[in-house]
C-alpha cells in the first residue's frame, strides 16, 4: 500500500525539508518586506527631489525677476514676455511635482517632471549656437563654480539628485 499523511500534510514537511515553492515564496516575501520596509530611503528620495524642485521652481522667480533678466533694459517686451512664461511654466511644473510626491506619493512622476524641466535647459544649451544664445550676457553676472558656467553647474547637480533620487528608491517597479 501507498504512504499514509496524517493530518493532511505532505511527507515533505514531516521531514522538516520544506518544498522548493515553499522557499521561493518565503524569498519573495522577505524581498517584498524589504522593498517595502525601508521608509528612511524613501524619505531621502523625497527630500531630494523637494530640494531641486525648488532650485528648478522656485529659485528662479528670486535670481530672475529683476533687472539681470525680465527687467533687463536692453531687452526686448518680447523677449522679457517669453521670460516670465518660462519662469511662469516651470513653476507651476514644480508646484505640480511637490503636490504629486506629497499629497500622492507619486516620487517617479515627481523627478520626471523635474527631468523635464531639465532637457529644456540643456536643449537651450546644446543649440544655442544655432539660433545665437548664450549662457551669460555681455557684461552680465558670469558665476563659475570649479570652472563651470554657474547655471551649467547647479542644472547639472540637480540633474545627478534626480536620477540619485530614482536609482535610490528601494522599489523599481512603483511608478
Amino acid at each position: 500500500m501507498g504512504q499514509v499523511e496524517s493530518c493532511g500534510r505532505r511527507p515533505e514537511a514531516r521531514s522538516g525539508v520544506q518544498p522548493p515553492d515553499q522557499i521561493a515564496a518565503r524569498r519573495d516575501l522577505s524581498l517584498f518586506v524589504k522593498r517595502h520596509n525601508q521608509p528612511g530611503i524613501i524619505m531621502i528620495s523625497r527630500i531630494l527631489i523637494t530640494v531641486v524642485t525648488f532650485l528648478y521652481g522656485i529659485a528662479p522667480l528670486f535670481a530672475d525677476l529683476n533687472v539681470t533678466h525680465v527687467l533687463h533694459p536692453e531687452w526686448t517686451p518680447h523677449a522679457r514676455f517669453h521670460m516670465v512664461w518660462l519662469l511662469g511654466t516651470n513653476t507651476s511644473i514644480a508646484v505640480l511635482a511637490l503636490w504629486l510626491l506629497w499629497s500622492r506619493g507619486q516620487l517617479v512622476l515627481s523627478a520626471v517632471l523635474g527631468l523635464c524641466v531639465m532637457t529644456g535647459f540643456w536643449f537651450a544649451v546644446a543649440t544655442r549656437g544655432l539660433y545665437g544664445g548664450t549662457l551669460a550676457d555681455v557684461g552680465g553676472i558670469e558665476t563659475r563654480f570649479l570652472g563651470v558656467e554657474g547655471n551649467s553647474f547647479l542644472f547639472g547637480l540637480i540633474v545627478v539628485m534626480l536620477v540619485a533620487a530614482l536609482v535610490m528608491r528601494p522599489n523599481k517597479d512603483d511608478v
